[in-house]
Protein backbone atom coordinates (compact mmCIF):
# COMPACT_ATOMS: atom_id res chain seq x y z
CA UNK A 1 0.00 0.00 0.00
CA UNK A 2 1.42 3.36 -1.01
CA UNK A 3 0.72 6.55 0.78
CA UNK A 4 0.24 9.66 -1.24
CA UNK A 5 2.54 12.43 -0.06
CA UNK A 6 0.82 15.79 -0.09
CA UNK A 7 2.52 18.39 -2.22
CA UNK A 8 2.88 21.91 -0.97
CA UNK A 9 2.52 24.56 -3.60
CA UNK A 10 3.73 28.01 -2.82
CA UNK A 11 0.93 30.22 -1.64
CA UNK A 12 -0.58 32.46 -4.28
CA UNK A 13 0.77 35.98 -4.42
CA UNK A 14 -0.50 39.37 -5.49
CA UNK A 15 -1.01 38.30 -9.11
CA UNK A 16 -3.45 35.63 -7.96
CA UNK A 17 -5.27 38.21 -5.84
CA UNK A 18 -5.47 40.65 -8.76
CA UNK A 19 -7.01 37.88 -10.84
CA UNK A 20 -9.56 37.18 -8.09
CA UNK A 21 -10.36 40.89 -7.75
CA UNK A 22 -10.97 41.19 -11.48
CA UNK A 23 -13.43 38.31 -11.17
CA UNK A 24 -15.12 40.14 -8.26
CA UNK A 25 -14.07 37.34 -5.91
CA UNK A 26 -12.41 38.09 -2.62
CA UNK A 27 -9.47 35.97 -1.51
CA UNK A 28 -9.82 33.91 1.67
CA UNK A 29 -9.19 35.61 5.02
CA UNK A 30 -6.05 33.50 5.47
CA UNK A 31 -4.68 34.66 2.11
CA UNK A 32 -5.55 38.27 2.94
CA UNK A 33 -3.71 38.01 6.28
CA UNK A 34 -0.68 36.44 4.61
CA UNK A 35 -0.49 39.13 1.93
CA UNK A 36 -0.91 41.95 4.45
CA UNK A 37 1.95 40.41 6.46
CA UNK A 38 4.06 40.39 3.30
CA UNK A 39 3.16 44.03 2.77
CA UNK A 40 4.25 44.93 6.32
CA UNK A 41 7.52 43.05 5.80
CA UNK A 42 8.10 44.95 2.55
CA UNK A 43 7.51 48.22 4.41
CA UNK A 44 10.04 47.19 7.08
CA UNK A 45 12.64 46.22 4.48
CA UNK A 46 12.14 49.50 2.63
CA UNK A 47 12.51 51.55 5.83
CA UNK A 48 15.56 49.55 6.95
CA UNK A 49 17.18 50.17 3.57
CA UNK A 50 16.45 53.92 3.69
CA UNK A 51 17.93 54.13 7.21
CA UNK A 52 21.00 52.11 6.18
CA UNK A 53 21.77 54.53 3.36
CA UNK A 54 20.89 57.58 5.50
CA UNK A 55 17.93 58.51 3.33
CA UNK A 56 14.84 58.14 5.54
CA UNK A 57 13.11 61.34 4.44
CA UNK A 58 9.44 62.21 4.04
CA UNK A 59 9.29 62.31 0.28
CA UNK A 60 10.83 58.83 -0.05
CA UNK A 61 8.47 57.35 2.55
CA UNK A 62 5.49 58.97 0.80
CA UNK A 63 6.64 57.80 -2.64
CA UNK A 64 7.10 54.24 -1.42
CA UNK A 65 3.69 54.33 0.28
CA UNK A 66 1.66 55.49 -2.73
CA UNK A 67 3.47 53.00 -4.98
CA UNK A 68 2.66 50.17 -2.55
CA UNK A 69 -0.95 51.39 -2.38
CA UNK A 70 -1.31 51.22 -6.17
CA UNK A 71 0.46 47.85 -6.35
CA UNK A 72 -1.79 46.38 -3.65
CA UNK A 73 -4.93 47.43 -5.54
CA UNK A 74 -3.70 45.61 -8.64
CA UNK A 75 -3.61 48.92 -10.51
CA UNK A 76 -0.01 48.38 -11.66
CA UNK A 77 2.64 45.70 -11.51
CA UNK A 78 6.14 46.23 -10.10
CA UNK A 79 7.74 46.73 -13.52
CA UNK A 80 5.23 49.41 -14.48
CA UNK A 81 5.57 51.17 -11.11
CA UNK A 82 9.32 51.55 -11.59
CA UNK A 83 8.74 53.47 -14.82
CA UNK A 84 6.12 55.88 -13.44
CA UNK A 85 6.67 59.30 -11.90
CA UNK A 86 5.07 59.76 -8.47
CA UNK A 87 2.46 62.13 -9.93
CA UNK A 88 1.40 59.41 -12.40
CA UNK A 89 1.14 56.85 -9.58
CA UNK A 90 -1.15 59.21 -7.63
CA UNK A 91 -3.31 59.78 -10.72
CA UNK A 92 -3.61 56.03 -11.42
CA UNK A 93 -4.51 55.42 -7.79
CA UNK A 94 -7.31 57.99 -8.04
CA UNK A 95 -8.53 56.34 -11.25
CA UNK A 96 -8.59 52.94 -9.55
CA UNK A 97 -10.49 54.27 -6.53
CA UNK A 98 -13.00 55.92 -8.88
CA UNK A 99 -13.39 52.75 -10.93
CA UNK A 100 -14.38 50.75 -7.84
CA UNK A 101 -16.54 53.64 -6.58
CA UNK A 102 -14.53 53.82 -3.37
CA UNK A 103 -15.39 50.19 -2.50
CA UNK A 104 -11.88 49.01 -1.73
CA UNK A 105 -11.09 45.49 -0.51
CA UNK A 106 -9.37 44.57 2.78
CA UNK A 107 -6.13 44.26 0.80
CA UNK A 108 -6.31 47.90 -0.19
CA UNK A 109 -5.50 49.21 3.31
CA UNK A 110 -3.00 51.79 2.07
CA UNK A 111 -5.37 53.10 -0.60
CA UNK A 112 -8.19 53.18 1.97
CA UNK A 113 -6.07 55.24 4.36
CA UNK A 114 -5.09 57.65 1.58
CA UNK A 115 -8.76 58.02 0.59
CA UNK A 116 -9.81 58.68 4.22
CA UNK A 117 -7.04 61.26 4.69
CA UNK A 118 -8.03 62.96 1.44
CA UNK A 119 -11.69 63.10 2.46
CA UNK A 120 -10.74 64.66 5.82
CA UNK A 121 -8.45 67.35 4.44
CA UNK A 122 -9.27 68.01 0.80
CA UNK A 123 -9.28 71.81 0.88
CA UNK A 124 -11.61 71.64 -2.15
CA UNK A 125 -9.06 69.74 -4.26
CA UNK A 126 -9.33 66.47 -6.14
CA UNK A 127 -7.53 63.38 -4.77
CA UNK A 128 -4.75 63.85 -7.33
CA UNK A 129 -4.42 67.59 -6.64
CA UNK A 130 -4.30 66.99 -2.88
CA UNK A 131 -1.55 64.35 -3.02
CA UNK A 132 0.45 66.09 -5.73
CA UNK A 133 0.30 69.19 -3.53
CA UNK A 134 1.65 67.13 -0.63
CA UNK A 135 4.31 65.64 -2.92
CA UNK A 136 5.38 69.12 -4.07
CA UNK A 137 5.56 70.29 -0.45
CA UNK A 138 7.69 67.29 0.52
CA UNK A 139 10.14 67.67 -2.36
CA UNK A 140 10.81 71.40 -1.99
CA UNK A 141 13.85 72.73 -0.14
CA UNK A 142 13.19 73.13 3.57
CA UNK A 143 14.99 75.41 5.97
CA UNK A 144 17.26 73.26 8.11
CA UNK A 145 16.50 73.11 11.84
CA UNK A 146 18.17 71.46 14.82
CA UNK A 147 15.64 68.64 14.58
CA UNK A 148 16.11 68.10 10.86
CA UNK A 149 19.88 67.86 11.37
CA UNK A 150 19.53 65.50 14.33
CA UNK A 151 17.01 63.26 12.57
CA UNK A 152 18.81 63.31 9.23
CA UNK A 153 17.51 60.08 7.71
CA UNK A 154 20.02 57.75 9.34
CA UNK A 155 17.95 56.89 12.44
CA UNK A 156 14.57 55.21 12.83
CA UNK A 157 12.54 58.39 13.15
CA UNK A 158 11.01 60.47 10.39
CA UNK A 159 11.47 64.23 10.51
CA UNK A 160 8.26 65.83 9.21
CA UNK A 161 8.85 69.45 8.19
CA UNK A 162 6.29 72.16 8.96
CA UNK A 163 3.53 72.28 6.34
CA UNK A 164 -0.19 72.99 6.13
CA UNK A 165 -2.26 70.92 8.55
CA UNK A 166 -3.94 68.50 6.09
CA UNK A 167 -0.56 67.59 4.59
CA UNK A 168 1.09 67.18 7.97
CA UNK A 169 -1.83 65.05 9.18
CA UNK A 170 -1.47 62.84 6.10
CA UNK A 171 2.28 62.34 6.64
CA UNK A 172 1.78 61.56 10.33
CA UNK A 173 -0.86 58.95 9.46
CA UNK A 174 1.33 57.37 6.76
CA UNK A 175 4.27 57.19 9.18
CA UNK A 176 2.03 55.63 11.84
CA UNK A 177 0.74 53.09 9.31
CA UNK A 178 4.29 51.89 8.59
CA UNK A 179 5.12 51.97 12.32
CA UNK A 180 7.60 54.82 12.04
CA UNK A 181 8.11 57.33 14.88
CA UNK A 182 7.93 60.97 13.79
CA UNK A 183 9.73 64.13 14.79
CA UNK A 184 8.20 67.59 14.51
CA UNK A 185 9.85 70.91 15.26
CA UNK A 186 7.17 71.72 17.85
CA UNK A 187 7.36 68.34 19.64
CA UNK A 188 8.63 68.61 23.21
CA UNK A 189 12.07 67.12 23.85
CA UNK A 190 10.78 64.37 26.16
CA UNK A 191 8.48 63.04 23.42
CA UNK A 192 11.24 62.66 20.81
CA UNK A 193 12.34 59.18 19.72
CA UNK A 194 15.75 58.21 21.05
CA UNK A 195 18.54 58.02 18.48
Amino acid sequence: MTTEVPTHESPPGWLHVVKLKRQNTLPTPMLIAMLLDKDRMRDELELDYLIAVGDLVCWKVFDSYVRAALFNTGGADARTLKKLQTEDVIHLLEQHISSVAGCLTPLDQKATLLLELYERGTCGKSFTEFYIGLWNDLTKEWEETDRSRRYDGSVRALYVPPMIQPYQTAMLAIAADVNLPVVLDNLSEDLLPRC
